[in-house]
Order: structure tokens, then C-alpha cells, then sequence
């Protein structure tokens, strides 16, 4: 007579609702994983079932770090806006006061640099660079 050995994984389960403890074969629970899907306990046939599976929880995270790409994209283009209106503003106030306009009372003057001095010391925080333009800082 001839003799069929079969070697299987299983995988120890215990009923949360009767207590009772029972194996499943870990390819089945595998699936289960996988695909989804439920199974009942053999003692008080309670159904325990995988609803989110593996896949399902891979593809949610990819969503999520999807619109965390798509948020942070939309900051970076709202801040390099930010900054090119900031740099003009700055580069049209810097030829203003290239041009003799004061930056605080909006006037023209000959010798701005004695102006401010005079009118403006404890609002400026303007020097005067090696190459005749202003700087702010």
C-alpha cells in the first residue's frame, strides 16, 4: 500500500469571541491577505475576515504620498513666487534709491546719503558698497 506524505504550514488561530484555538494553512491565510476575504471559527462559526488587504494598504499609502508630492509641489511653486515678488520689489526700491528717491518719504534728492543720515538714521539700515549702489540688509 503506498504511503502519500504531505508537509503543510499552518498558522495557529484563536477564536475571539469562544476562546477556542484552531490552525489554518498559511498559503490559505495568504490569500486571504492578499485578496481578502473571511473564514469562520470551527467551533462557534464566527467570521473573521481580512478586510484591507496588503495590496489594498500599499495602494491607500501610495495615494497618500501622492498628494503629499502634489501639496508640497504647490509650496514650492507658491514660495519661488513669493521670492521673485519679493526680488522685484527689492530690485525696484534699490533703483529708486539709485536714482535719488528716498525710500521712506518717497522725495528726491542730490545728496540722498545726507538725507537719510540727517532725516532717516534710526529707520535706515542701508550702506553705500564700494561700487556707488545701495544695499539693503
Amino acid at each position: 500500500m503506498p504511503t502519500i506524505t504531505v508537509k503543510t504550514e499552518l498558522e495557529v488561530k484563536t477564536c475571539k469571541n469562544c476562546g477556542g484555538t484552531y490552525a489554518l494553512n498559511e498559503d490559505y491565510l495568504q490569500m486571504r491577505r492578499e485578496k481578502g476575504g473571511e473564514w469562520h471559527c470551527p467551533y462557534c462559526q464566527s467570521s473573521w475576515v481580512y478586510r484591507e488587504t496588503d495590496l489594498m494598504k500599499a495602494q491607500e499609502a501610495l495615494a497618500q504620498q501622492k498628494v503629499l508630492i502634489e501639496k508640497a509641489e504647490q509650496e514650492k511653486i507658491a514660495a519661488l513666487q513669493e521670492a521673485d515678488y519679493f526680488r522685484k520689489d527689492r530690485n525696484k526700491i534699490l533703483k529708486r534709491v539709485e536714482n535719488g528717491v528716498c525710500p521712506y518719504c518717497h522725495r528726491s534728492f542730490q545728496n540722498l546719503r545726507r538725507h537719510i543720515n540727517t532725516k532717516h538714521k534710526q529707520k535706515c539700515n542701508c550702506k553705500k558698497r564700494k561700487s556707488n549702489k545701495w544695499t539693503i540688509q
